[in-house]
């Protein structure tokens, strides 16, 4: 009913729609929505993103057992990026996660917050700690915010430390601020009950933020190679495959489910592929599987996780796996995209 609400506040906007998907695709013309990104502030409707709420004393220690980086270290009203990892050392989830006075939140991609309860109620057994899914409770926007933008009675902040939220009260309802990386823009994502979301998006809106869709989204993201667990990542991908050792991995903290085989593949000193992305020459796109070439010898080297017709630079992007040989950023690959070969240069995910 609420998402319905704001899906008649995003109509005159000139949203489309694709099929039951209830978040915008686009809003008239992907291009320029993404592009406005490097210009202006814009708002994404993110409402279907997972959210899990921990709480209970020993949320942090209980946790902490099942997280690659330290959420121990911590403070409250700030964050981190991190997997959670099986006993092998594979990734069965990604995302940010936040430390509040009172509880925890995980965040992460559509549909996953069934999965991480099950993950973690597997080894709940005395320990302090209540799970509750608050996905259909909570929605969000995410804000790529370039100047100042104030609504009802406070400012989102431009500037600050990454995964730095606060609570603020919009219209007698509390919102949740989390600052994210988002490629070169500031990303604030906005948490609020869903009730209220519709009228949160008209007053971004008369604030002079800008409506962009879910192909906007996927171009910005790809655009800074930051990954989607299901798409890019997968409980088959190690966690250091992912190249986000600095952001997700503490190799200094104490002992957590998977850590062995993590630190076995730190000491070797690497894995046998990497997660890249790849600014193609041109298009088409080249659609998920498709075969990434070495240029001298035509030989397969990688396959294409996720693409996007729009980058902000113009040319489609894509991410992808590459042999750990053929992964060092600007060196120079062929995609096959249907019966295309496409010229293509590897970059490293945005830190």
């Amino acid at each position: 009913m609420e998402h319905n609400a704001l899906r008649q506040r995003q109509l005159p906007q000139g949203a489309q729609f694709s099929g039951d998907n209830p978040i915008a695709e686009h809003f008239g013309a992907p291009q320029n929505e993404l592009s406005a990104v490097t210009t202006h502030n814009v708002v994404f409707d993110v409402s279907n993103r997972s959210q899990v709420e921990l709480t209970g004393l020993d949320r942090i220690a209980f946790l902490n057992n099942f997280c690659t980086n330290d959420v121990s270290s911590i403070a409250q009203g700030s964050g981190c990026e991190t997997f959670l990892t099986n006993v092998k050392g594979r990734v069965l989830a990604h995302g940010f996660l936040f430390v509040a006075a009172d509880a925890v939140w995980l965040e992460t991609v559509p549909d996953q917050a069934p999965a991480i309860m099950a993950h973690l109620d597997r080894y709940l057994i005395r320990e302090d700690v209540q799970m509750q899914d608050q996905t259909t409770r909570q929605a969000q926007l995410l804000v790529a915010c370039r100047t100042a933008c104030r609504i009802a009675d406070f400012d989102l902040p431009t500037a600050g430390q990454r995964y730095d939220h606060f609570s603020a009260d919009y219209q007698g309802v509390p919102v949740r601020v989390r600052r994210v990386p988002l490629g070169t823009a500031t990303g604030l994502l906005l948490s609020v009950e869903r009730c209220a979301v519709a009228d949160l998006w008209t007053s971004l809106c008369q604030a002079g933020c800008r409506p962009a869709g879910e192909l906007a989204w996927q171009a910005l993201r790809i655009s800074a190679g930051f990954p989607v667990y299901g798409m890019d990542i997968t409980d088959e991908n190690l966690a250091q495959e992912v190249s986000r050792n600095r952001q997700c991995i503490s190799f200094s903290k104490g002992c957590y489910l998977g850590q062995e085989p993590i630190a076995r593949i730190d000491a070797m000193g690497h894995v046998n592929r990497e997660l890249r992305g790849l600014r193609l020459r041109h298009g088409p796109a080249p659609p998920v599987g498709s075969l990434i070439l070495s240029e001298t010898n035509a030989a397969a080297v990688g396959s294409v996780t996720s693409s996007s017709e729009l980058s902000v630079d113009g040319p489609p992007v894509a991410l992808g796996y590459l042999k750990t040989g053929a992964s060092t950023p600007g060196k120079q690959v062929v995609v096959q995209a249907g019966d295309s070969e496409i010229d293509a240069e590897v970059f490293e995910p945005a830190a």
